[in-house]
């Protein structure tokens, strides 16, 4: 048993497996149309995907920040060695993913395009199309916080890129800002997606 769960990838590969196992079974039991196909698997990459993006989210602030802030001159380089570049590669590849992922899951569940995707159109409740778009507008946020704010200033406080002592504090600044800005969107665009597939 400890070669499957040597690795993080291995174990990852294990639960995947059982998960197609899963999706298997429960076809054979019941069957789907394609598009349900479609749709279950992008909802269930979408939510792992985000599941992932908002570990990382809560993780800078609650555990990598404080850390850093405590953290003696040589923890905070081993720090920004190893942990600071695997979580921001981490929450950036999660952030494209899930924004992919819910782009598309807005076709297949009607909120765009439903006559393009199903045969006929369907009603959906104006409660649940206020909750969706309201939750849209707040990933999108976060992405943009992800790439435009976080992602260049993390690119000077890891020294990617050259810049002053006092550009790299201001940088350092307006990541941990950003990363609270993520923080706080989190909690409303959880609950509106969540909201909006299960009212």
């Amino acid at each position: 048993m400890g070669g499957l769960l040597g690795t993080p990838g291995k174990a990852l590969a294990l639960g995947t497996a059982a998960a197609v196992v899963l999706l298997v079974v429960a076809l054979a039991a019941s069957g789907i149309d394609r598009v349900g196909l479609i749709a279950v698997l992008l909802r269930w990459l979408h939510v792992g995907a985000g599941i992932v993006w908002l570990g990382m989210v809560w993780f800078v602030n609650f555990i990598q920040l404080v850390a850093v802030a405590e953290a003696d001159q040589p923890a905070r380089g081993a720090i920004m060695k190893h942990i600071v570049p695997r979580v921001a590669l981490t929450f950036r590849q999660a952030s494209h993913l899930t924004v992919v992922t819910g782009a598309l899951l807005l076709f297949t569940s009607g909120y765009l395009g439903g006559s393009l995707v199903y045969s006929s159109a369907f009603f959906i409740p104006t409660s649940r199309n206020i909750l969706m778009w309201a939750g849209v507008l707040a990933a999108m946020a976060m992405y943009m916080f992800v790439h435009m704010m976080i992602w260049p200033g993390l690119r000077l406080v890891l020294g990617i890129e050259t810049r002053t002592p006092e550009q790299i504090a201001a940088a350092r600044a307006k990541v941990a800002t950003y990363a609270r800005w993520n923080l706080v969107l989190s909690v409303p665009v959880t609950l509106a997606m969540v909201a909006a597939a299960h009212t």
